[in-house]
């Protein structure tokens, strides 16, 4: 199943819909290569690669913006799933940064790009 936005919605948080986040993209938002539905945030307007997060449980998500993805586990019918809050510190910390990728990077780069590997190619066939 794909997120969709009442389940989004309540499994955010009022702090961090009010001060954190400010939109949210589901999967008729993504950008179709080659089969491949990715979530490209250059299309969002005001779009700044150094400030904009993209918070998905399917890393593919990522290929068109791999430094800006935070992977998180799938919360599909588990309301007791902790994994949002948990990241809250990064969140927060990422909220004062200029440049949110370098911290990403080191939080959670090598998931990231050892989740999108098998598919990075696909994705860029024919768009170098």
């Amino acid at each position: 199943p794909h997120t969709c936005p009442t389940h989004t919605h309540t499994h955010t948080p009022a702090r961090q819909q009010n001060t954190l986040l400010r939109s949210r993209y589901y999967r008729p938002s993504c950008v179709i290569r080659n089969g491949i539905h990715g979530k490209d945030l250059s299309v969002i307007p005001g779009y700044s690669a150094t400030r904009t997060l993209l918070v998905d449980n399917n890393p593919v998500s990522f290929l068109p913006n791999p430094k800006n993805g935070l992977l998180v586990s799938s919360w599909h019918n588990d309301h007791t799933d902790t994994q949002l809050a948990e990241a809250l510190a990064l969140l927060m910390k990422l909220k004062n940064e200029p440049d949110i990728r370098p911290s990403l990077d080191a939080y959670c780069g090598a998931r990231v790009r050892a989740a999108t590997k098998r598919y990075a190619g696909l994705w860029t066939a024919g768009h170098l």
